[in-house]
């Protein structure tokens, strides 16, 4: 408590004095998205990304839960990828170190019948304990991945708001196990709309944040009217940042190539909207042009890269992955200046 108030002061000092907090980051996380795949990585699946500026990847195992009202977490079964299970994660993070990669393992929940895992909620105290004794399982034998493989960042959950709310003592319980076995930084994943309810950001060392945010209605928006649309959240990041004394990550961001790609910037269905390159690209200018140079920002994770890229994205895809796109050296070119 004690602690928390001298916090407090020296944030109202800050803003007083006009001093700000020394965030010690070494080097923006210049980071993708990896897609598990049911193959191993190859040298050159790492190299490609390294070809595009990228310093970072976030690697991430996958687990599924069929029912929450009796929440059983699956996860390293022979029913998944190679990529999804511990064995081909560990080949994963190996072959991209071996690149001159850095590594997030993020640790993902999959929930059956489409159940947003934000809005995932037992029914009852038994299944909230079984919830958190399955998925502290599941968390720490990640951690002890992650430890033994020297992974630089681990992400303790993505997108579990109400479970991250309301057993918020849970969480907290959580990243002390985890720091116990693992000696890395750590971070947790919220959506960009509820990250303000989160409690436990203190225990952690990035305010970790998808960035799906909303900025125009527009077609194809110009980079100043989402320079301008960015000015509240960016502030209210800044805010928090300051508060907690910790330093922002966008654990996700990204657009798809299409009309109205930052309208609803987190819809990922499969549909036909029509090809817009310019939006793409013009959305993530706009995105580091506000964020990669400020001191209280550490980075973010482009969703999402595909390790065989002949395969995928080219002019005629609508999706997230900037791959054989336009985007691309976008991409290549604003991590490069980072």
């Amino acid at each position: 408590m004690y602690l928390r108030l001298l916090s407090v002061v020296f944030l109202i000092c800050c803003f007083v004095f006009g001093c700000t907090p020394e965030f010690r980051i070494e080097e923006k996380m210049n980071g993708i998205s990896l897609v598990s795949t049911r193959d191993s990585l190859a040298d050159q699946q790492a190299l490609d990304i390294k070809n595009i500026n990228a310093n970072y990847v976030a690697v991430m195992p996958y687990a599924f839960i069929a029912d929450v009202k009796d929440p059983q977490v699956y996860y390293d079964t022979n029913r998944q990828w190679f990529g999804e299970r511990k064995i081909g994660i560990r080949q994963y993070i190996q072959c991209l170190k071996k690149g001159g990669l850095k590594v997030m393992l993020k640790p993902h929940v999959w929930v059956q019948h489409g159940i947003f895992t934000g809005d995932m909620e037992p029914d009852s105290e038994k299944a909230w304990q079984k919830l958190e004794d399955e998925y502290t399982k599941y968390i720490l034998d990640f951690a002890r991945v992650a430890e033994d493989e020297g992974v630089e960042v681990f992400c303790i959950g993505n997108e579990l708001n109400k479970f991250a709310v309301q057993r918020s003592e849970y969480f907290k319980t959580l990243i002390a196990s985890v720091r116990v076995l693992y000696s890395g930084k750590i971070t947790y994943a919220e959506n960009w709309d509820s990250f303000e309810s989160v409690d436990f950001w203190e225990d952690l060392d990035y305010i970790g944040v998808n960035a799906y945010y909303p900025l125009s209605q527009n077609q194809t928006p110009l980079k100043e009217e989402l320079f301008d649309s960015w000015k509240n959240y960016k502030k209210k990041l800044k805010h928090l940042s300051y508060k907690e004394e910790k330093p922002v990550l966008f654990t996700e961001y990204g657009y798809r190539s299409m009309d109205h790609s930052t309208r609803e910037p987190w819809y990922a269905k499969r549909i036909t909207g029509r090809v817009n390159h310019t939006a793409q690209s013009v959305a993530l200018e706009a995105i580091h042009e506000s964020f990669w140079n400020e001191n209280w920002f550490a980075g973010g994770f482009l969703w999402k890269w595909f390790p065989d890229r002949s395969r995928v994205g080219g002019l005629a895809d609508n999706r997230f992955t900037v791959q054989n796109k336009p985007a691309e050296m976008v991409i290549k070119s604003l991590y490069k200046k980072r």
